[in-house]
């Protein structure tokens, strides 16, 4: 691939960042878009199939979709990760002035530490983050920034004193992948988790019960909730979107119309 050097990028790059300085070595990029149709796929393949500048092209190992924590509606960020400042500062140089999908769209460096309460967390030290945010065996000693611990506080269910350590370890050995997990919005609050349990029993769930099943959010003025269901692999995620998405819960014609979606797509080279 002919074009410039990578190193023009990074120079591009640090010289936009002289009053962040600090920033000079993040790979994390917040994209914000206000066409709210836009996913992460939509932005891996629109870059993936593009012309660059550069002799090559920057690597996207993960794009995060940032939500709303407390009802989980998209807010209209992304973030990308890439393993180096270079290949974060040559997909910003590559597409700092480009259209997706027809909406123009804004990137800034980030230090992902200070946007923690912008994404969700299904089970908060699992995810595809979890090997830059989260030493698992060192939240005993509170080693983690402030943001995180108090993010860990707000899990009722991670009790790192009085948890079967078994539970700790499937944990730990069994990450969750983001794209494991669906949101469904427009749950009556009053359903009970046995029946939705009994309606995905075609369906391989999380096997820690817990956590397979969380109620996240009730609109008091509809009595409808979010749930967030883990799946133990990203093919019954699929499907249960295919089977639940634009349908009647539990094809009632008599109950709500559920609104499904991955938590995040597969997309990137983790």
């Amino acid at each position: 691939m002919s074009g410039a050097s990578p190193s023009m990028a990074v120079l591009e790059a640090t010289n936009l960042l002289q009053q962040t300085p600090h920033l000079t070595d993040s790979h994390v990029l917040r994209m914000f878009s206000k066409q709210g149709v836009l996913a992460g796929s939509d932005i891996y393949r629109t870059y993936v199939l593009g012309q660059g500048k550069y002799t090559r092209k920057a690597q996207i190992l993960d794009i995060v979709k940032g939500r709303y924590v407390q009802n989980l509606a998209p807010s209209g960020i992304f973030y990308l990760f890439f393993s180096s400042f270079e290949d974060a500062s040559i997909f910003w140089s590559d597409n700092r002035s480009a259209l997706f999908n027809g909406s123009y769209i804004s990137f800034d460096f980030v230090n992902i530490q200070d946007e923690l309460n912008n994404i969700f967390f299904p089970i908060l030290a699992d995810s595809k983050l979890r090997s830059d945010l989260v030493d698992w065996h060192s939240l005993k000693n509170s080693s983690v920034s402030p943001k995180l611990a108090s993010l860990l506080r707000q899990q009722p269910w991670l009790s790192l004193e009085s948890k079967d350590p078994a539970v700790l370890d499937y944990l730990e050995t069994h990450p969750v992948k983001r794209h494991q997990c669906v949101i469904l919005h427009n749950i009556p609050k009053n359903t009970s988790q046995s029946r939705i349990f009994e309606f995905l029993n075609d369906l391989e769930v999380y096997q820690v019960q817990d956590l397979s099943l969380q109620q996240i959010h009730t609109d008091n003025s509809t009595g409808l909730s979010t749930y967030v269901v883990v799946f133990d692999n990203p093919e019954d995620a699929v499907r249960c979107v295919t089977m639940t998405n634009g349908d009647h819960l539990f094809y009632d014609q008599e109950l709500p119309i559920v609104r499904a979606e991955l938590l995040d797509e597969k997309c990137g080279w983790i």
